[in-house]
C-alpha cells in the first residue's frame, strides 16, 4: 500500500534553513495575537529583555530552548502548540479558570480543561465566558447537547456578546438545529463595510480567523469548504482551515471525509487515525476509522493492528453504533 512508508518509515531530518530565525520571530508574533484572541486576554506585551544587560532580544534569541524545539516540529499547528506552552508558562499564572481552559481547548486538551472547570466555585460560573468556556470544551468531546446548554446560559448572560453567539450557534448546529445556527452565522457574515479583496485569504481571514475573523466556527467553515466547486479553492480553504481549526474534532473529521470524498484516501485515512488516536472518545471518526481499516487491511493484521484492537475494544465498551450518524462510504474504484 502507497501510504505504508509514510506511517512507518524514518523521516529524514531537513537542511539548516538560515530563514529559520526570522520565521520563528514572525510566529512567535502571530502566536501571542492568537493566544490573547483565544484567552480574551487582549494585547499582551511580551517584550523579551536580556536578563543582565535589559536590553531588548529577538524572540529566537530571547527563548534559545524553544527556538530549538521549534525547528525540529513540521506541522503548523504542533508549532503554534509549542508557541502556546510556553506564552501560557509566562502569563497563566494571571489567568482566570475559564482563560485557562480556553488555552487548553485550543491546545487540543479538552479533557483537562473539562477537569480544570468542573472544580469552579459557583461565583466563578456565573460569567458568560465561564459558560462560553465549558461549551467550547464540551463540544470538543463530543457532548453537544451538554455544550449546548451552557452557551444558551452564555448568551443569556450576555447577549451582545458576538463571539458567544458563535459558540452557540456552533451548538446549535451540532444538536441538528442548523436553521437556528444559520441565521446566526448569517447575521454575523453581513460585512460592515464592502468587499474589495475577494480571495480565499482574504476571506477566511475576514470570516474565520480567531484574530480578525467575524465568525470563527469550525462548524461554519465546515460548510463553506464544503459548498466550494473550484478545486484550487477548495484546496486552499481547507488547507487554511486546518491549521486554524486544527483544536477542532469536527473540522478535523470533516476534512479527512472530503479527502477520501476527492480521492486522497490514503491521506483522509492517515487524518483519521491521527484524530482518534488523539482523541478516542470520537464516536463518529472511530466508527468510521474502524469502517476504514475494514477496506483497508481486511485482516486487521497488517495496519496498526495493535490500535485496530484498541480501536473495537473502545468501540465496544461504548457500546457505539453507526445509527444516525454520518457513515462514510468508500467508493471501489
Amino acid at each position: 500500500m502507497s501510504f505504508l512508508g509514510s506511517l512507518f518509515g524514518k523521516k529524514s531530518q531537513p537542511p539548516a534553513d538560515p530563514a529559520q530565525p526570522q520565521r520563528f520571530d514572525e510566529e512567535w508574533e502571530q502566536a501571542v495575537k492568537r493566544f490573547g484572541a483565544v484567552t480574551k486576554l487582549g494585547a499582551i506585551n511580551m517584550e523579551l529583555k536580556h536578563p543582565k544587560t535589559g536590553n531588548l532580544m529577538t524572540p529566537h534569541d530571547g527563548l534559545g530552548q524553544t527556538f530549538s524545539e521549534w525547528k525540529a516540529i513540521e506541522s503548523p499547528y504542533d508549532k503554534r502548540a509549542l508557541l502556546f506552552e510556553q506564552i501560557m508558562s509566562m502569563v497563566g499564572k494571571s489567568m482566570k479558570r475559564w482563560q485557562v481552559a480556553n488555552y487548553l481547548v485550543a491546545n487540543r486538551s479538552p479533557q483537562q480543561a473539562m477537569s480544570l472547570l468542573e472544580k469552579a466555585e459557583e461565583s466563578e460560573k456565573a460569567d458568560a465566558q465561564f459558560q462560553a468556556a465549558m461549551a467550547k470544551t464540551l463540544m470538543r468531546l463530543d457532548r453537544p447537547s451538554d455544550a449546548l446548554n451552557h452557551a444558551r446560559q452564555a448568551i443569556e448572560t450576555a447577549p451582545d456578546e458576538q463571539s458567544l453567539q458563535t459558540v452557540y450557534a456552533d451548538a446549535l448546529h451540532l444538536t441538528g438545529r442548523c436553521e437556528e445556527a444559520h441565521a446566526i452565522y448569517t447575521r454575523q457574515m453581513a460585512p460592515a463595510q464592502p468587499v474589495v479583496d475577494t480571495s480565499i485569504v482574504s476571506m477566511f481571514e475576514s470570516l474565520f480567523s480567531q484574530e480578525t475573523g467575524s465568525v470563527p466556527s469550525p462548524v461554519l467553515a465546515v460548510e463553506i469548504a464544503e459548498s466550494l466547486s473550484d478545486p484550487a479553492q477548495s484546496e486552499e480553504f481547507w488547507r487554511l482551515g486546518e491549521t486554524e481549526f486544527y483544536d477542532s474534532p469536527y473540522f478535523r473529521m470533516h476534512h479527512a471525509y472530503h479527502l477520501i470524498n476527492t480521492g486522497a484516501k490514503d491521506r483522509g485515512f492517515v487524518k483519521m487515525i491521527a484524530l482518534v488516536k488523539e482523541m478516542p472518545w470520537l464516536r463518529e471518526a472511530s466508527l468510521n476509522l474502524s469502517l476504514l481499516f475494514e477496506q483497508f487491511d481486511p485482516t486487521g493484521r497488517q495496519i496498526m493492528p495493535e490500535l485496530q484492537t484498541v480501536l473495537r475494544q473502545n468501540i465496544e465498551k461504548n457500546g457505539w453504533t453507526t445509527a444516525g450518524m454520518n457513515k462514510i462510504t468508500l467508493s471501489t474504484n
